[in-house]
């Protein structure tokens, strides 16, 4: 029987393309605890490729159960999209999942359509909803049944007069956005593509459509981050809260603004899985500062991640095999991260607080999801040169590698 089993897994791993085996490939490390080399010691490939479904114009993805007993009450969830155009440096959706794919109308049109059969309440998920075309179409074709539709978040330069309609339309409380960073030099270096005087209109506009609060996405720990960067997401959020608020005297009704503040965690495949993330003390004294900075201005709340749970999604995000060991002892001490990792004969620090050099070989490289690396390289360059980088074209082009395929089988 257990033979069976290692030749079943040694045939899926050998044929069936997207198919990782551990077992049959080999770690040797470096005298300094990096990896030497990472080879297959069997028949199979050196990379496992990424499989992905190319077209999603067949396969519609929503909701199979609607319940009142979940954080989306009674909503029926679309997934209009896969990926996104934008590149923000720190985000592996936008890298991971490319090329972006957007679901087209004719799809979504009868998911909505099922949707409304079930309930008032549609929500639109993607990583860059305010992208898929046709959307005001979308929208306004469903606001004629009275449904109600949210989406998951918006671009602050995304905002048309046709969203902002759907969204006074469906009644909506609380629009989200995410300046992710408070500085406009530090959002040149993660490439969010958006000004603080795109951000500043938005939120005049979203109060001015009758949306009474606000959510607002920032990260602390960023790379080249300055407490001068830190004190920045404070001062934007003074202005925002002014423009605000004079956006609601008119309406005579002053809504909340709830900033959230997140710890950045470098992510795999991204122009930033080279850096080292900010120790948990550090990441506390900048949320610490965010928090004294906004603590009297009223009408305004923050809420913070807690830096220890990051630096553990840090460890299981950039771990190689031997942090296995550490989850191992995890399960042996019931759970408890902080034995656990002072415990540990494996030092964390070395895969959350260490620099990585360009040319070092990373645990996830045997992955191929056909970006080349040299182009997360350049970008992570022109980040630190605070230089930004176009969207992706989203058709086939040579930039990133992804669509190399489909080049040269246009050739």
């Amino acid at each position: 029987m257990a033979q069976d089993r290692i030749s079943c897994l040694n045939t899926l791993a050998r044929d069936a393309p997207g198919v990782y085996v551990p077992s049959l490939y080999r770690t040797e490390y470096n005298s300094d605890g990096t990896i030497g080399s990472f080879k297959p010691i069997s028949d199979v490939p050196d990379k496992v490729e990424r499989q992905y479904l190319k077209d999603l114009s067949l396969t519609p993805t929503c909701s199979p159960v609607i319940t009142p007993d979940t954080i989306f009450d009674n909503t029926f969830l679309i997934e209009v999209s896969r990926g996104c155009p934008h590149g923000c440096r720190f985000c592996g959706t936008g890298f991971v999942y490319r090329p972006p794919r957007f679901r087209p109308f004719s799809l979504l049109k009868e998911c909505m359509k099922q949707g409304a059969a079930k309930t008032d309440k549609i929500g639109l998920v993607g990583a860059a909803v305010s992208d898929l075309p046709d959307l005001n179409k979308i929208c306004g074709r469903e606001l004629e049944k009275d449904a109600r539709i949210s989406f998951s978040s918006l671009r602050a330069d995304a905002l048309t007069p046709e969203l902002l309609s759907t969204l006074k339309k469906s009644k909506t409380k609380t629009a989200t956005i995410a300046p992710d960073a408070g500085s406009e030099r530090m959002r040149n270096v993660v490439n969010k593509g958006i000004s603080e005087t795109d951000i500043l209109n938005a939120a005049e506009q979203i109060v001015a459509a009758g949306i009474p609060n606000l959510k607002l996405y920032f990260m602390v720990g960023l790379p080249t981050e300055t407490m001068d960067d830190v004190d920045a997401i404070v001062t934007l959020c003074k202005k925002i809260k002014h423009r605000f608020l004079k956006s609601s005297r008119a309406r005579k009704r002053m809504g909340e603004i709830t900033v959230s503040l997140n710890s950045f965690v470098p992510k795999p495949f991204t122009p930033f899985q080279w850096v080292k993330m900010d120790d948990v003390k550090i990441l506390k004294d900048k949320i610490k500062n965010v928090k004294n900075g906004l603590k009297r201005v009223a009408n305004v709340r923050v809420h913070a991640d807690i830096p220890k749970w990051a630096y553990i999604q840090a460890l299981l995000s950039r771990g190689d095999r031997k942090v296995a060991e550490i989850l191992l002892l995890l399960n042996k001490n019931q759970g408890n991260w902080p034995k656990t990792l002072k415990s540990s004969p494996i030092n964390p620090d070395f895969y959350v607080l260490r620099e990585r050099s360009l040319d070092e070989l990373l645990p996830w490289d045997f992955i191929d999801h056909g970006i080349r690396k040299s182009f997360l390289k350049t970008e992570y360059k022109r980040a630190l040169q605070g230089k930004t980088s176009p969207p992706c074209p989203m058709e086939s082009c040579n930039i990133c590698g992804v669509c190399q395929e489909k080049v040269k089988n246009k050739k």
